[in-house]
């Protein structure tokens, strides 16, 4: 498999291998979320280029930091996401890191000084 990926992209040349790249993971994005770019583009657009929790503006040269956040239970999407914020709400929704946070409230309540 990479002595293929490797041989193709000497073939197309490293530019636009990168090219192709993005754009086919874009698309595999867009696939496994159920929206077309319009509407990825429109979800960027009202939250104006910023991450939809912490409002920080996304940057343009860095496309893999910018997550499309949806509820894992209806699998609705929600907004877009920075990396730093999509990490965070993956941890917070699940049970057992709920658990961590109230061990750590106790412990914390406990310590004070």
């Amino acid at each position: 498999m990479i002595k293929r990926t490797r041989k193709y992209e000497e073939n197309l040349g490293k530019e636009e291998y990168v090219k192709r790249y993005k754009k086919y993971n874009q698309n595999a994005k867009f696939t496994k979320y159920g929206i077309s770019e319009i509407e990825y583009n429109y979800l960027l657009e009202r939250q104006e280029q910023k991450c939809g929790m912490c409002k920080v503006l996304f940057d343009k040269n860095k496309p893999r930091s910018i997550h499309i956040d949806h509820n894992h239970k209806t699998g609705k999407v929600r907004g877009i996401l920075c990396d730093g914020c999509n990490l965070f709400l993956g941890r917070f929704e699940s049970e057992a890191y709920q658990r961590r946070v109230e061990q750590a409230q106790t412990y914390l309540r406990k310590t004070e000084m």
